[in-house]
């Protein structure tokens, strides 16, 4: 995968205090030193609040240059964007606000009344699709400092943080797709333990290894065949790489030969400065979620085998995939969203993949921290031969049976995401500081 190529963007979904303006919001714990103060509307209505923040957040990102907005700006050493695919992009050319419906079951906009003029809505800020690059980070980065000092920001754990990583508009070609899609497939158990324990088995991110309909049993030919939405031609792109083609790999004698399984007498990878790896796993099976996404819920209440096909099977199904729909159908869930959605690039949406366990921030470290991870897995991903993606594989698959075989600071480590691994250790054991920020922005040239 050439460099440049990948694009991203950020969903933050959050609390934001809001204040009639000419009245006054007492300040709630926690906010007795913070400098900002709540989002002042005319009147209590939501699409107000949505369109005045974005509104106050468009007026300070006039102030960022250079911009890396895909939409506008493909840049002279990117191929340029074809209608199709600005299509796909015009939802996305700006910041947005919109209103977040699975936020109202905690916090609410206090209706108009004579006693109160204030309250908190559950809103979520949308950035424009951006190139991965320093520009398109540190636009990011700007953002969220700006609304993390400027106004009274709450992220409880019923919210989250969905990274989106794309190509740029363009369809990458199949077999890239197909590697991501096996890679993160693996690579999901461990990578849960890289967020807070509260977004494990969460309804808004249940786990596609234990939930996706591949682990279920769905194979290839199973699969619905529909029309698609889009021109087939669309998704080989041969500037991407000329010796991509449309038939399927199959790996299976070569799974077979690299499969192991760690013994107590076999040594470990070492590794310093992180902490030992688990010895337990983050994915325990819940069999109401199981019924609830499952496509015949009576197999489930009546005792049926709960436990998901073996990882490398999974794998080799999904890396034969043969079209976009079929890749969907079989990373999906039934009724909701996984871990890792890939319903964007079947329906032509987005065209993005999207990272949804990240529980909800408006740090803007550990957001850009976040965002790099996404795009590094899918950049190494796309490009690896298979070889190098399924040595990686092989140690998700052994991590299975031993959690202390391989983690996601091992896979962070070997895909020079070090700085990165800093940050989320710092937000899982509760230690981020101006100085881990500091030094984030440092090793990644970002400026202080």
């Amino acid at each position: 995968m050439d460099k440049g190529t990948l694009s991203f963007g950020v969903e933050l979904e959050l609390y934001i205090a809001v204040c009639v303006s000419g009245n006054s919001m007492p300040r709630p714990e926690r906010f007795e030193l913070h400098p900002g103060r709540p989002l002042q509307i005319d009147q209590l209505d939501r699409y107000e609040v949505t369109d005045t923040l974005a509104s106050r957040i468009m007026t300070r990102v006039r102030k960022i240059a250079p911009r890396a907005i895909v939409h506008q700006r493909p840049g002279n050493n990117r191929r340029a964007i074809d209608p199709l695919s600005q299509m796909s992009l015009m939802n996305y050319q700006e910041w947005s606000v919109t209103l977040d419906p699975s936020l109202r079951e905690i916090a609410d906009l206090v209706e108009e009344s004579e006693e109160e003029r204030y309250g908190w809505l559950g809103v979520e800020v949308v950035s424009p699709a951006l190139w991965a690059t320093k520009a398109g980070f540190d636009e990011v980065r700007q953002v969220c400092d700006f609304i993390q000092n400027t106004f009274w920001i709450t992220t409880p754990p019923t919210a989250g943080l969905h990274i989106h990583v794309g190509f740029g508009g363009h369809w990458p070609p199949l077999m890239s797709l197909r590697q991501v899609a096996a890679f993160l497939y693996a690579a999901d158990p461990i990578l849960a333990h890289s967020h807070p324990g509260h977004r494990w088995n969460n309804r808004y991110c249940p786990s596609i290894r234990l939930y996706s309909r591949v682990s279920r049993g769905m194979q290839n030919r199973h699969a619905p065949q529909r029309p698609s939405q889009i021109n087939e031609q669309e998704h080989y792109v041969p500037s991407f790489n000329n010796s991509v083609s449309p038939p399927t790999m199959s790996l299976g004698s070569y799974l077979a030969s690299l499969m192991r399984k760690p013994t107590s007498n076999e040594e470990k990878p070492t590794r310093s400065n992180f902490p030992p790896r688990p010895t337990g796993s983050a994915h325990k099976l819940n069999p109401q979620m199981l019924q609830d996404t499952s496509e015949n819920p009576l197999v489930v209440l009546q005792g049926a085998d709960l436990h998901p096909v073996p990882m490398l099977e999974a794998v080799d199904e999904i890396l034969q995939c043969e079209n976009i729909d079929t890749l969907s159908d079989l990373m999906g869930i039934n009724r909701v969203r996984g871990t890792f959605n890939f319903n964007n690039l079947s329906y032509d949406v987005k065209r993005t993949i999207e990272f949804r366990q990240g529980a909800s921030t408006i740090d803007s470290i550990e957001v850009i921290s976040r965002a790099r991870i996404a795009i590094r897995l899918c950049e190494f991903a796309a490009g690896a031969n298979p070889s190098e993606l399924m040595k990686i594989i092989i140690d998700f698959s052994a991590a299975e049976f031993d959690s202390s075989w391989y983690d996601f600071y091992d896979l962070f480590m070997e895909l020079g995401l070090h700085p990165e691994a800093k940050v989320v250790q710092a937000c899982l054991n509760g230690t981020m500081s101006d100085d881990v920020r500091r030094e984030y922005l440092q090793r990644r040239e970002l400026g202080l």
